[in-house]
Order: C-alpha cells, then sequence, then structure tokens
C-alpha cells in the first residue's frame, strides 16, 4: 500500500485498504483457485482495521444492503469485498531476529509492516506434527502424588502459498 503512511486524511486511508483488498481478491479470482471468495479469511491490524472504519462506503447504511455486518456504532466490520474480516492483535510491531522456537519463526523488518493478510485457510494451512505424543510420569513427594504429564505439540506448515496475500505499509 504505497502511499499509505504518508497519507493524512482518514477517508483516504481506508480507501487505500478496500483498493489493496479488493485487487488482492480480482488476482486470487484470476487465478482461479477453486470455491468460493466466502472461504477466505482476512486478518487484520488492529490500527489499519481502526482506519477502515473511516470508510464512507464500508461504513453506510446506503451500501450495506441490510444485512447489518458492517456497524459503524458496534465497531464492527465483518465483510470487506465479500472476504470475512478478522481485527487481531497477532502481528508483530518490529523485527524479531532470535525466535524462541528457532529461525524459522524470526520476522524481518518488512515482513513486521504487513497490515492484513488475505488467506485460504482450507487450501494455504495445513497442520505439522512438530513433536510426538510424550507421556512423563513423575512424584511429588510434597503433596504425596504421583503426576502424569503428556504433551503433543503442533505447528502449520504451508500447503499452497499461492492462496495467500500479505500487505505491508510502506
Amino acid at each position: 500500500m504505497t502511499g499509505y503512511a504518508a497519507e493524512t486524511d482518514p477517508e483516504k486511508k481506508a480507501d487505500f485498504i478496500v483498493n489493496t483488498h479488493k485487487a488482492i481478491i480480482a488476482d486470487f479470482v484470476k487465478r482461479d483457485l477453486g470455491g468460493s471468495l466466502g472461504e477466505f479469511v482476512t486478518l487484520m491490524k488492529p490500527d489499519v482495521f481502526n482506519v477502515l472504519l473511516d470508510h464512507k462506503k464500508l461504513m453506510n447504511v446506503e451500501f450495506q444492503g441490510g444485512n447489518g455486518f458492517n456497524d459503524f456504532a458496534q465497531r464492527r466490520i465483518a465483510v470487506l469485498n465479500g472476504i470475512r474480516v478478522i481485527e487481531t492483535p497477532r502481528f508483530p510491531e518490529a523485527a524479531i531476529t532470535s525466535h524462541i522456537l528457532g529461525p524459522a519463526f524470526n520476522v524481518s523488518a518488512t515482513e513486521a509492516k504487513a497490515a492484513f493478510i488475505v488467506f485460504h485457510p482450507r487450501k494455504t494451512l495445513v497442520t505439522v506434527e512438530a513433536h510426538g505424543m510424550t507421556v512423563r510420569q513423575w512424584d511429588d513427594p510434597e503433596n504425596f502424588q504421583s503426576v502424569l504429564d503428556s504433551y503433543h505439540m503442533y505447528t502449520v506448515g504451508i500447503r499452497r502459498g499461492d492462496a495467500t496475500a500479505v500487505a505491508y505499509t510502506d
């Protein structure tokens, strides 16, 4: 979203978001990823989500068709360009150079500028076993108990990276 950060008018900033999102969806349609657009999801930073609330058409009842999804009074945006929108604080705010889980989880300064992600969960993500089932039995003499700990760890892998798009601020 080149020019987004320098823009001061909230309505124009909201237009940046909507137009970038629309271009991403158009690209997905051209790629013929299959399935319906309703299966895609948009995860959005809270700051970007707040700006989106200033979009005239998105928050205007004349353009909603009476569905009640997009509502400024309730601070709710459920659909943008036919895709579900979820506000989440799970975006890194700065680069991460030595993640506790290893270098695969590091984030560059450019990646930290991600504003929102549009993806198809079923086509993009796959669950990968990171550590098999582990069971450990141990005694807790202080409480006169035997304890049984067990855990199984998973991580997420990418099945189809072409079903994902990330929009960055400049």
